[in-house]
């Protein structure tokens, strides 16, 4: 009774693995043949935290990265230029973004439609609250680009709708 009952097993076992193997070799001839697949590549690995890329529609190829610690970043041609687009902690004063961690973190950002001609874009932020008390403030802001550097913000610019 026992050694029919390991046959049993065994019999099962062997079904199952060639079972597995057929699904896997058929999931694999479904990615190979499709031609809307999806590539994964590193771009770059010199930002500590990033949260999110967006591609303005305006020629330049450039990626912007944001990231937790408040700045958005440039990547072009494979490399982050050395100075910030945006750095929100360096003007912690003027953003009234003193406070516990989390203050200051740039949650996302998306560009103006007509990003080329207006250099509008806008930033999700946490901002300090104004009464202690209360929770970390989101805040969305437009900015523009500033206008004798077009790989810098014009902090100045700030309208906020918070």
């Amino acid at each position: 009774m026992k050694i029919k009952l390991i046959y049993l097993t065994l019999a099962l076992v062997f079904l199952s693995c060639n079972q597995a193997k057929k699904k896997t070799s058929t999931q694999e001839n479904v990615k190979t043949s499709n031609s809307n697949s999806i590539r994964l590549e590193l771009l770059t690995d010199a930002l500590k935290n990033p949260i999110q890329m967006s591609i303005p529609d305006d020629n330049t190829h450039r990626k912007f990265l944001t990231n937790r610690g408040g700045q958005i970043w440039i990547l072009e041609n494979k490399t982050v230029l050395p100075i910030p687009f945006l750095q929100l902690n360096t003007a912690q004063d003027s953003l009234g973004l003193e406070g516990p961690e989390g203050i200051g973190t740039i949650n996302g950002m998306a560009f103006h439609p007509q990003f080329s001609g207006n250099h509008k874009f806008y930033v999700c932020y946490n901002a300090a609250p104004s009464i202690a008390s209360d929770p970390i403030k989101l805040v969305i802001s437009e900015f523009l680009v500033d206008e004798d550097n077009p790989n810098l913000t014009n902090k100045e610019s700030e309208i906020k709708d918070s």
